[in-house]
């Protein structure tokens, strides 16, 4: 009786054991834009920008807390969309501004991870147009879309930008 007892009791402990729901801080996460800035007199040259920051379509908040100046950043994309505007700016001072508008249009796929992290989202097919094109007032004057076409990881540049 004692042994058919232990026996149920191993069995309940083991049958209300959880799986390790932990999502560990270095499981992949939905990746960002990698930007790089190129000098477009020279575009071999890398060129930063000088106090950049971006502001998506509809935002009141700019993405960065101060304008930054650095020839690589890295901004969301939105995941449930299948499109993200931006606004960059650059400012030559603290009221004067130029500012160009970009379209990224991407294909968002799902990724499950685990039951603790949950799904992460990857980009493909992604295709990038300043708006209004062809404007001689615009201080991007290219941008270039590098291969692969997708956004898997934050390691990799996904696109130049030749102002």
């Amino acid at each position: 009786m004692k042994k058919g007892l232990t026996l149920i009791g191993c069995i309940v402990a083991l049958a209300s054991c959880q799986h390790n729901d932990i999502c560990i801080e270095d499981q992949p996460s939905t990746p960002k834009l990698v930007i790089k800035f190129f000098d477009a007199s020279h575009p071999g040259l890398t060129k930063p920008v000088t106090s950049f920051n971006a502001k998506a379509l509809n935002s009141t908040e700019f993405y960065f807390e101060k304008p930054v100046t650095d020839t690589v950043i890295a901004i969301p994309l939105r995941t449930y969309e299948d499109f993200t505007t931006y606004s960059f700016l650059t400012y030559q001072d603290s009221l004067t501004f130029n500012s160009d508008t970009i379209k990224f249009t991407y294909t968002p796929e799902d990724i499950y991870i685990s039951r603790a992290c949950g799904y992460r989202d990857i980009f493909t097919n992604i295709n990038a147009t300043v708006k209004p094109e062809n404007n001689a007032n615009n201080w991007i004057k290219a941008i270039e879309i590098q291969q692969p076409n997708a956004i898997k990881n934050e390691d990799d540049v996904h696109l130049f930008i030749y102002h």
